[in-house]
């Protein structure tokens, strides 16, 4: 069975900034990615209210105030919004030498642990977690990952694992440290090693491995009871026309067809454009206005029971041309619209699985699951396409859509 990664996306459509927008995104999608615990993640709506009020009551300025007093929460903070910084470059030393300070596990340079005030074991957690974060990124950053010794000369490499491991010596499994997980399982099927045994700063990381294989338990059994609940009625959990591949989580996500058709053969519809009908026709005239189909064709035979058009045996006539032909038909992400991109009604969870062997060769058994309430099935689409071009236009189209600095738009995918 496949890993299947979940990740949850529930941006709210309006967005009333008060700060720069890539930074605000960036900020809410790291308290998802370092705050919280993947099996108890909070909804996108109610990290975005929090972010909406915390901006306000504690502006930066009085967060360093603060943090010069050795606030611990208000170090964190300020920690997580310097984070978010899409032109912050490198290795942000004065961030991390705060996060240091509040794990209390690293002394300083002249031999002393800092007094923390109001210092918790979460926020020590969610300080190591933020260490791993940056210190991941850096090293994706770097060339260092091109090749197994190198990664095992640089001190980050030995620095992300123990911290790492620590966060799941404690149980705590913020998303950041199940994709660390799984990049050093990557990297043995790359480098042919296996890293948990063979590497020998790597054997003392025991309760990092014993994490990563309860991870795998976990994510296959939710899987297996999904596919249970779904096989006693299918097609309403999937979209019935061809090509699409969206999928529902719940089985009233979708809007079912209103014809005769019942059981197993009731269609079921993720939007109005995989609905769409149009007369099957039989025409001499290249200029015919003829709507593009989608699965209405193939349906109706299923539904009417008695379609109007009945099925024509081809008399070799080359004067007449059939153009009745089933091709599902979908916008590109280039011809997405602004309103295109957004979910016309906000509820339904719906998502998209994209295989991570599109992506690497090393990830053949990993799946990407995308879970949204409010972006659209043709955005869902759209975003896999990203996936599956080459590496190199994929790139390329990275660097057009991402905010990143010029210096980070050529570097490793994180």
């Amino acid at each position: 069975m496949p890993i299947i990664h979940d990740i949850s996306i529930d941006r709210p459509r309006e967005h009333p900034y008060s700060h720069d927008q890539y930074n605000w995104e960036l900020y809410i999608l790291l308290k998802q990615e370092i705050f919280y615990d993947y099996r108890n993640q909070p909804p996108y709506r109610e990290l975005f209210s929090d972010a909406s009020r915390d901006w306000i009551e504690c502006p930066r300025e009085r967060l360093e105030r603060s943090a010069v007093l050795m606030d611990g929460p208000a170090m964190l903070e300020l920690s997580l919004r310097n984070l978010s910084l899409a032109d912050l470059k490198g290795s942000p030393e004065k961030t991390l030498g705060m996060l240091k300070d509040l794990t209390g596990l690293i002394k300083r340079e002249d031999g002393s642990i800092p007094h923390v005030i109001g210092n918790t074991p979460l926020i020590r957690l969610r300080a190591m977690a933020s260490i791993v974060y940056t210190k991941f990124r850096s090293l994706n950053w770097s060339q260092q990952t091109e090749s197994l010794s190198s990664l095992q000369e640089g001190f980050m490499f030995t620095q992300i694992a123990d911290f790492t491991d620590l966060c799941a010596m404690s149980d705590f499994l913020p998303p950041i440290v199940i994709r660390v997980m799984s990049w050093f399982a990557m990297l043995s099927v790359r480098f042919g090693v296996d890293l948990r045994s063979k590497i020998p700063s790597m054997r003392q990381n025991k309760d990092l491995w014993k994490a990563w294989d309860g991870y795998i338990i976990r994510q296959a059994a939710l899987e297996t009871a999904r596919l249970a609940k779904i096989a006693k009625a299918p097609n309403q959990y999937r979209c019935a026309a061809d090509g699409c591949e969206i999928q529902a989580v719940n089985k009233n996500a979708f809007k079912k067809c209103p014809g005769d058709c019942s059981g197993r053969e009731k269609a079921h519809y993720c939007s109005k454009g995989c609905q769409r009908k149009v007369r099957g026709v039989l025409l001499d005239l290249p200029q015919a206005n003829v709507q593009v189909q989608q699965h209405w064709m193939v349906h109706r035979y299923v539904c009417t029971r008695n379609p109007h058009a009945p099925i024509i045996d081809d008399d070799g006539d080359s004067e007449w041309i059939d153009i009745e032909t089933y091709e599902p038909n979908y916008d590109s992400d280039d011809d997405l619209e602004d309103d295109a991109v957004w979910a016309t009604v906000e509820g339904p969870e719906i998502f998209i699985d994209i295989p991570l062997s599109s992506v690497s060769w090393y990830r053949k058994d990993d799946v990407l699951r995308i879970r949204t309430k409010t972006f659209s099935p043709a955005f869902l689409r759209s975003y896999k396409s990203l996936w599956q071009l080459s590496r190199a236009d994929r790139k390329h189209a990275q660097a057009e859509l991402l905010p990143w600095p010029d210096f980070i738009r050529g570097g490793g995918a994180l």
